[in-house]
């Protein structure tokens, strides 16, 4: 039996369990983006220096991804990534 993925839109965040750190972002295909970002943190590519920097000195363990909220359209979508990074602040967080 093959399990298909459905894909996801919404509003998704990565923490780093160990200080706390988080990024936000958003995707149409959440489960997809999770597996992009773990590729490229593995191969030392991310694009983002201060996740990757982080990942490579706590590994792999260190980081969990969830859903913050589901959300249809793109439009949406930047709006309500928008909204959530209002609230952080990027001095000790990995959004930049």
């Amino acid at each position: 039996m093959m399990i298909e993925f459905q894909k996801l839109s919404g509003i998704y965040k990565i923490t780093n369990t160990t200080n706390g750190k988080i990024y936000i972002g958003h995707s149409i295909n959440m489960t997809m983006r999770w597996y992009i970002h773990l590729d490229n943190l593995m191969k030392g590519q991310h694009p983002n220096c201060k996740l990757q920097e982080d990942f490579n000195r706590y590994g792999v363990d260190a980081f969990s991804f969830s859903v913050l909220e589901f959300v249809i359209g793109k439009e949406e979508l930047i709006k309500k990534e928008q909204d959530y990074l209002n609230g952080l602040d990027f001095s000790t967080n990995y959004n930049i």
